[in-house]
C-alpha cells in the first residue's frame, strides 16, 4: 500500500531529513525570538546565596531553544548526536523554566536528563537507526513516565510536602507536561514510530505551559515542533516499511 505513494513519500522524506527544514526552524525560533525582542528579557537569579538582580535569562532561552530545536532535527533525521545535545539543552531548560515559574523543574528535569541519555545509550548500540511499531512496552512507559511525573511535580509544587498546590492549572500543566516527556524520551530510545503522536500532545501542552508563563522564545519552537512532529511520523512510518520490505526481500533470496 505504501509504495502506491511512494513519489510522494520519497520527496516528503528528503524534504525532512534536509538541511532545509534545519534552517527554516532556526529562522523560526531565533529570527522571531529577536524581533519579538524576547532577548531583552531579565529576571534575578538567586543561587546559593548569590544574586544577579539582571540575569540575560531571555538570552540563555533563545540560544537554548535554537539548541534544542537542532537536536530534535537530529533526532528526527535518526541521527544519535540529537540525543547528546538533549542532555546539555535539558539542564538549561530546566533553569529556564524554573525561573518562569515552573518550581518543580529542579526535581522533573533530572529524570528528563536520565531520558535522554536513555535514548542516547541505546541508540549508540544501533549499527542504523531503524523505527518500529508499537507493542506493549509503549503503553508501560506511559504508565511508567505519568508516575514519575505525578510523584515529582507534587512534592513540587507543594514546597517539598510543606505547603500546598497554589497554582492548580500549572500544576496541572506541569504533570501531563512532564508525563509526556518521560513516556517520550523512554519510547524514542524504543525507537517507536508512534511516538512522534505523543510529542504532537506535548507540542501543543508545552504551547499553553509557555503562554502561560510567558515564554515567547518556547512559544515559537513549539510551534515548529509541531509540524515537525507530522513529517517525522509519516518519514518513520515509509522507512519502517522500507526496511520491512527489504528483510521480506532478503530472506526470498
Amino acid at each position: 500500500m505504501i509504495y502506491k505513494n511512494a513519489s510522494i513519500l520519497e520527496k516528503i522524506k528528503s524534504f525532512t531529513e534536509s538541511i532545509y527544514l534545519d534552517i527554516i526552524g532556526v529562522i523560526i525560533v531565533l529570527g522571531g525570538s529577536l524581533y519579538l525582542g524576547f532577548h531583552h528579557t531579565v529576571k534575578p537569579l538567586h543561587l546559593i546565596g548569590w544574586t544577579i538582580e539582571n540575569y540575560p535569562l531571555g538570552i540563555q532561552s533563545v540560544i537554548g531553544v535554537t539548541m534544542s530545536m537542532m537536536a530534535t532535527r537530529l533526532v528526527t533525521r535518526r541521527n544519535n548526536l540529537g540525543n547528546f545535545i538533549s542532555l546539555f539543552t535539558t539542564i538549561s531548560a530546566c533553569m529556564v523554566d524554573y525561573m518562569f515559574g515552573n518550581k518543580a523543574a529542579i526535581l522533573t528535569y533530572p529524570v528528563s536528563f536520565l531520558g535522554n541519555y536513555y535514548a542516547y545509550h541505546l541508540w549508540s548500540k544501533q549499527t542504523e537507526i531503524i523505527p518500529k511499531g508499537i507493542d506493549s512496552g509503549f503503553f508501560f512507559n506511559f504508565l511508567l513516565g505519568f508516575t514519575i511525573s505525578i510523584f515529582l511535580n507534587y512534592i513540587g509544587f507543594t514546597q517539598f510536602l510543606t505547603g500546598n498546590v497554589s497554582n492548580w492549572p500549572l500544576f496541572i500543566t506541569s504533570v501531563i507536561i512532564a508525563g509526556l516527556t518521560f513516556s517520550g524520551q523512554f519510547n524514542t530510545a524504543k525507537r517507536y514510530k508512534e511516538n512522534w503522536f505523543t510529542w504532537q500532545i506535548y507540542n501543543i501542552i508545552k504551547f499553553i505551559q509557555n503562554i502561560q508563563m510567558g515564554n515567547i522564545a518556547q512559544l515559537l519552537k513549539y510551534t515548529f515542533y509541531f509540524f515537525n512532529a507530522m513529517l517525522g511520523w509519516i518519514t518513520w512510518t515509509y522507512i519502517k516499511a522500507l526496511k520491512a520490505k527489504e528483510a521480506e526481500n532478503n530472506l526470498s533470496n
